[in-house]
């Protein structure tokens, strides 16, 4: 077995090189399930209002700064916008030439 240059994490929800390299693997994948129904915007959110309140009231940070990479961008928008809970937030495209990432 080949050790994981890279992996999609969510709340602890993984999912290795080994899936995502092997087109038989990836195949029975369900990525939109993945994405959307057991790590959904529904879910994650509170999570991440969860974290940014707790920064600032139990840790003492004043000011907060977020990065989203791929599909985080919208999270760290939405934690940005109107001044709610980051002061700065940064966005980081993920771009893949996979073929077979289109299903």
């Amino acid at each position: 077995m080949t050790e994981s240059r890279y992996m999609i994490s969510f709340g602890g929800d993984v999912v290795s090189t080994d899936t995502l390299d092997d087109p038989e693997k990836f195949k029975n994948f369900d990525l939109k399930d993945f994405i959307f129904r057991r790590n959904g915007k529904e879910k994650r959110y509170p999570e991440m209002v969860a974290c940014a309140k707790a920064l600032k009231s139990e840790h003492g940070f004043k000011k907060l700064g977020a990065i989203g990479f791929c599909y985080g961008g919208w999270a760290v928008f939405k934690l940005g916008g109107k001044g709610m809970f980051v002061q700065s937030a940064y966005c980081v495209c993920f771009f893949s030439n996979r073929k077979n990432w289109n299903r």
